[in-house]
């Protein structure tokens, strides 16, 4: 977004690196990004995984220190999905967000822009480049030059691969109910949530003093983003390993071809050990 406010302050995040905040875009909520470097000539947008905001992803200043050399700064992005919010949000929000940052980001003059993805944050690059038309057609200069997916994972089986007891019981049975509002229609509708609110102990509350930490943790459900999650099929269901081969040669087909057929961009997958 052109219109987006330039760089308003700066911020000490090591010794080693000052990070300088951006404001992205100004509607329909103003967004702010860090950016290792503004004077780079390119940069490396970070996108971070459920429960992640600015600044939480410790390895972020030693990737901005092995990239500078070549140019490039770190970019990370605040958006209306971090910390708790990924619950009431949708991957192709998270993906509309990011197409406003990039075109910021090309409104400031960067040259090559990359996208990387880390954990549940690789199913937003892949949201971004799986777009009819690929990554150009989401906006004037939203088209990115490469994706990096860092530790790409699959909620589903994580989910299905939970022990038996009471809590994956429950989870079921919160999956089977957010299923059946998503065939309805009604998938904004938010699930049942039963989280002691935090008040006073002379108010009835605990003494425990956790803050509002339940927000991020057990955050506010949509049936839509929980069945998006853990169904089978649901719009986040990148990476399972038994989605087939057909499925998952279509996925990688659109994240390719978002690039664009002149971009000579790769998207480069960094799995487990061979990070």
């Amino acid at each position: 977004m052109s219109s987006a406010a330039s760089s308003s302050s700066t911020i000490s995040s090591a010794p080693d690196v000052r990070w300088s905040v951006s404001i992205y875009t100004e509607k329909p909520a103003r967004l702010p990004l860090l950016n290792s470097n503004p004077d780079s000539p390119h940069c490396l947008v970070f996108i971070g995984g459920l429960t992640d905001s600015l600044g939480t992803v410790p390895f972020l200043n030693r990737i901005a220190q092995g990239i500078a050399p070549y140019g490039f700064s770190v970019v990370q992005l605040q958006l209306s999905s971090a910390l708790g919010g990924f619950g009431v949000c949708s991957l192709e929000g998270d993906a509309e967000e990011i197409a406003m940052a990039v075109m910021f980001l090309r409104s400031k003059g960067k040259d090559k822009i990359i996208l990387m993805g880390h954990s549940t944050g690789s199913q937003d690059v892949m949201e971004y480049l799986s777009y009819p038309g690929g990554s150009t057609a989401r906006g004037n200069g939203a088209k990115v030059d490469g994706a990096i997916l860092q530790g790409p994972v699959s909620d589903r089986e994580a989910f299905e691969g939970m022990e038996a007891g009471e809590h994956r019981k429950g989870l079921e049975e919160k999956l089977v109910l957010a299923t059946s509002l998503v065939k309805e229609g009604k998938g904004s509708q938010l699930l049942p949530r039963d989280i002691p609110v935090q008040r006073r102990p002379e108010a009835g509350g605990s003494k425990e003093q956790l803050g509002n930490v339940d927000a991020v943790y057990d955050s506010p459900m949509t049936a839509y983003r929980f069945w998006s999650l853990y169904a089978k099929g649901g719009d986040d269901d990148y990476f399972s390993t038994d989605l087939g081969k057909e499925r998952t040669s279509a996925i990688w087909d659109a994240a390719g071809s978002g690039l664009g057929a002149d971009s000579g961009g790769y998207v480069l997958a960094l799995v487990g050990a061979e990070e």
